[in-house]
């Protein structure tokens, strides 16, 4: 069936990586078909299964909402037990998640994030020829586009005020309380004096976002200002931010790059998400481990409104050695197209 591969993902971030993926195997000859549903759910069809049964490698991302590629896999590994499956987890930890146990036991290839993850990874993909960090495709978006001024002005925020930017969720359950929380300590004296304004980036696979929904959030004390991609990338957003403050999003990354002050906030919601998801509510996110982000917990106002004083303090002590954090585990963003390359080497060796 010679060099002909079939790609499938179903979220937004997965989407744009395996997107990257695909054009990289085009430029080295490969004939590609791509079913991609950028955070609009896909549904499996006889058509799709026909299509990548017939390729010569089915390469699928695990995303959050994975179900899709996870019967896609299964059913081509049925209908041929010979041809190779590529799985290429890009999200933290992505390659844990419960519901995609039965790729474990199909997968040829595994692909993730970074190299501590691998050691578990093998673990848990014991049937995998080899288990590879290529990085996250995503974090080649990350080199800034315009200068700082620009987005700034891009986003209509005067120089003596602070913006804080929260990077949105897929839908209220995890936003709600993390928008709420990071507003109310915007009201909070300490934060008053840096004159806030907070921007909200709603998530493109947001699918339950209409335009009033947070309209609410919004005074005279801290205006809130709601931006979807069409409106203005989050990307410009983190360049133009003076703290990023997120459940987890992988903006935090690009903010580490920018030597941006970064809070995690782990709210309820998160946590019991995780456990449904990992079987575990601990977290085990990278920046909280190496030190590029501080993490507030227990959806506690009181301590992240002290975490977004002590950052907006350029000077303080936890702020200066978040940025030397920062600079030691994220030197600049991967060269675009290098990680796509890296990760069709490693699925060329599987003939």
């Amino acid at each position: 069936m010679g060099k002909k591969a079939f790609l499938v993902a179903n979220d937004f971030g997965e989407s744009a990586c395996i997107e990257k993926i695909d054009a990289e195997l085009k430029n080295q000859g490969y004939e590609t078909v791509k079913v991609l549903g950028k955070g609009k759910n896909l549904t499996l069809t006889y058509e799709m299964v026909k299509q990548a049964s017939e390729a010569g490698i089915l390469i699928t991302a695990i995303s959050e909402f994975h179900e899709t590629e996870v019967k896609l896999a299964v059913a081509v590994r049925k209908a041929r037990p010979d041809m190779p499956i590529v799985v290429y987890a890009p999200g933290w930890y992505a390659f844990r998640i419960k519901g995609a146990i039965a790729l474990r036991g199909i997968a040829d290839l595994l692909l993730v994030s970074n190299q501590r993850e691998v050691s578990e990874a093998e673990t848990l993909y014991p049937r995998a020829k080899k288990v590879a960090a290529v990085g996250n495709l995503l974090h080649e978006e990350f080199y800034p586009s315009c200068s700082v001024a620009e987005a700034r002005q891009k986003a209509v925020v005067e120089n003596d005020r602070a913006l804080i930017f929260i990077p949105g969720d897929k839908g209220p359950r995890i936003n709600l309380p993390l928008f709420e929380s990071v507003v109310a300590a915007a009201h909070r004296e300490r934060i008053q004096k840096h004159k806030p304004v907070v921007a909200i980036g709603i998530h493109p696979g947001d699918n339950t976002y209409l335009p009033d929904m947070y309209q609410n959030l919004s005074d005279k004390d801290v205006p809130v200002k709601i931006f979807t991609r069409d409106i203005l990338p989050s990307a410009t957003l983190v360049l133009a931010c003076d703290l990023l403050v997120t459940a987890l999003s992988t903006l935090a990354v690009a903010a580490a790059f920018q030597r941006k002050p970064v809070i995690g906030f782990y709210c309820e919601n998160l946590l019991a998400d995780t456990e449904a998801v990992q079987g575990s509510r601990v977290i085990n996110w990278e920046l909280e481990n190496n030190g590029a982000a501080l993490v507030v917990h227990k959806e506690s106002v009181d301590l992240l409104e002290k975490t977004m004083a002590v950052l907006l303090q350029t000077d303080s002590l936890p702020a200066k050695q978040m940025k030397i954090n920062q600079m030691q585990n994220y030197p600049e963003p991967p060269v675009p197209g290098s990680t796509a390359k890296k990760a069709v080497e490693l699925i060329k060796l599987l003939g």
